[in-house]
């Protein structure tokens, strides 16, 4: 049937019959039928009134009470089961002429704009019924009900029955957390706007994590991301009603999630304590200004920058941003940002009991990212091309190199192999590489005061890949986590490891961290309770010796088996040529 205005529609259902008694009944008007010419159909249960469900065996009433007046019920329906739909003649006005369609099985996109079945009077009278229907899907249909003219007014009863069997779909069982694979694809969509590549590294046209994950969660991106999920690995949850899923499971993956992307997606990752191990950044110098003679350059406002950044809108003059911090301390770190090539400075003070400040381009005053109570937040600055994924150069940005393939997974890493003034000069604890030339100061686990300035690409963080904590239950023996290191040079240099687990009761926990050669080397063993523990240490005992890149793996033995969770987890290694 074509689509006819509103007006339109009801001059067709009603004018022709009374200039040519000759003419056939015009076909009742459809909920589809009133949309606009030009205008794209939108989904039947736009335009309707929704009146609740009906169910096999409890008939529902209503009545119509104005012109193209259409009510709708929702009944969910065993796929294969047989059943009826029919306007009983039993509470129904009896000068009444109904008609009945069916819409579905709904879907993220809806019920459809074409009725499934319909029936104008093969019931009693001019009555409506619908007789041997067989779901083709479990899930909800739309049972709608109109006139047959557009104009009838009168109460009518409508009854689902079952015609064998249990024909009612079986209770929905929703998510009570962000299922793995949304998680991924709602990641996925923020990576992709965050990352976009028409933009440059430090773009303000760059949407925030925050702002590209409250797009990525919308209703019409979750649906894609559900529907994803549901095509690959049904279960019974993909047969409930998808505002039913949207509105219990969206906040659940906007919750776990809100760290995630920002760790995922910000070159500085999410937390103020994280930027030592956030992937491909290093910190190349760290010191606390007491006074405004430790300012070097434009420190001083960028000072005063972060100082407003962090709210305190007063400030204007470093001075007063020395007065402000608790202490009268601000505490100053520089950062190099490997995959954009670009050095950083991170201001950082206290403020009651909570930490505070912002992090900026070297030299400039517009912040990049704000910390607020220690959480990074606001970030436009993506992790940038170096440090991409590849199997080849062909497959890295120009200038780039593929280098560092790990065994397990075939990946290296993009990197600039690009000469840097000052590689390979000595440096120690106390005297820094350049802090904007991309040098770290390597080796200083094994030596504290003979360490090597190595390019930044040579030492990196790398994580599982995880959008939710791993989880050992009670009674198992721990897991083993595996972590996939690409893209650092031949042999290890330094080595560290940070880990939060929470285990569930006091036992006995030994956490062991193993070279992809299979060398073991215990990092902690001891008791301990269910506050939790928390490593952030070097590793000594690997040889140097061995090619670095592969498959290490980080063991976690639960001796008392009390079950255990992992929060974090993060393994950052230094790397040299052999």
């Amino acid at each position: 049937m074509k689509s006819l205005p509103f007006f339109a529609a009801l001059s067709f259902a009603t004018g022709c019959a009374a200039t040519d008694e000759s003419a056939p009944d015009a076909p009742p008007p459809e909920p589809g039928d009133l949309s606009t010419p030009g205008d794209a159909k939108a989904d039947v249960a736009s335009r309707v009134t929704m009146r609740g469900d009906v169910s096999f065996g409890q008939p529902v009433s209503g009545a119509f009470v104005e012109d193209l007046q259409f009510e709708a019920f929702a009944l969910r329906v065993r796929a294969g089961a047989p059943f009826s739909l029919e306007v009983t003649r039993s509470g129904t006005t009896r000068a009444l002429d109904p008609v009945l369609f069916v819409y579905g099985p709904k879907t993220a996109a809806g019920y459809g704009t074409a009725a499934w079945k319909r029936d104008d009077d093969a019931g009693w009278g001019k009555f409506p019924r619908l007789k041997g229907l067989v779901a083709p899907v479990t899930g909800e249909y739309l049972v709608v009900l109109g006139t047959g003219d557009g104009q009838g007014r009168g109460a009518y009863r409508l009854a689902a029955t079952c015609d064998g069997g249990d024909c009612a779909a079986p209770a929905s069982v929703l998510p009570t957390a962000c299922p793995e694979a949304v998680a991924a694809g709602v990641v996925a969509c923020v990576g992709a706007q965050v990352f976009d590549p028409g933009l440059g590294p430090d773009a303000i046209d760059h949407p925030t994590p925050e702002e590209a994950l409250e797009t990525c969660v919308d209703a019409e991106a979750f649906a894609r991301s559900w529907d994803a999920l549901c095509a690959a690995a049904p279960d019974a949850a993909c047969d409930a009603p998808f505002e039913d899923v949207f509105t219990a499971v969206a906040p659940l993956c906007r919750a776990v999630l809100a760290p995630v992307v920002r760790r995922e997606t910000c070159a500085f990752g999410d937390t103020w304590r994280g930027i030592r191990r956030a992937p491909g950044l290093a910190v190349t110098r760290e010191r606390t200004a007491r006074q405004v003679s430790h300012f070097q350059g434009r420190e001083g406002a960028q000072v005063v920058a972060a100082m407003v950044a962090a709210g305190h809108t007063d400030v204007r003059t470093p001075g007063e941003a020395l007065a402000r911090a608790d202490g009268q301390e601000i505490h100053l770190v520089d950062l190099w940002h490997e995959g954009a090539g670009k050095a950083y400075l991170g201001v950082e003070f206290g403020a009651g009991d909570t930490s505070v400040g912002a992090i900026l381009p070297a030299g400039e005053t517009t912040v990049a990212v704000v910390n607020s109570d220690g959480g990074l937040y606001d970030c436009r600055v993506p992790r940038g091309p170096r440090g991409a994924d590849c199997t080849e150069t062909a497959d890295c940005a120009a200038g780039l190199t593929c280098q560092g393939r790990s065994e397990a997974s075939g990946l290296g890493r993009c990197v600039s192999q690009s000469q840097r003034p000052g590689a390979g000069e000595p440096c120690s604890l106390s005297k820094a590489c350049g802090t904007d030339t991309g040098l770290v100061c390597a080796g200083l686990t094994r030596a504290p005061q003979d360490g090597l300035c190595t390019p930044a690409w040579m030492q990196d963080t790398f994580r599982p890949a995880l959008t939710a904590p791993l989880r050992s239950e009670p009674g198992t023996p721990g897991l083993t986590v595996p972590v996939d290191v690409r893209g650092l040079a031949t042999v290890d240099m330094d080595v560290w490891l940070d880990l939060t687990l929470t285990p569930d009761a006091t036992g006995g926990l030994v956490v062991r961290l193993v070279h992809p050669t299979g060398q073991a080397v215990t990092v902690y063993e001891g008791r301990n309770g269910p506050e939790g523990l928390w490593l952030s240490q070097t590793v000594l005992g690997f040889s140097g010796d061995e090619y670095v890149n592969g498959a290490w793996a980080v063991q976690i033995e639960d001796r008392a088996g009390v079950g255990l969770t992992i929060e974090t987890l993060s393994l950052t290694i230094g790397s040299r040529w052999d």
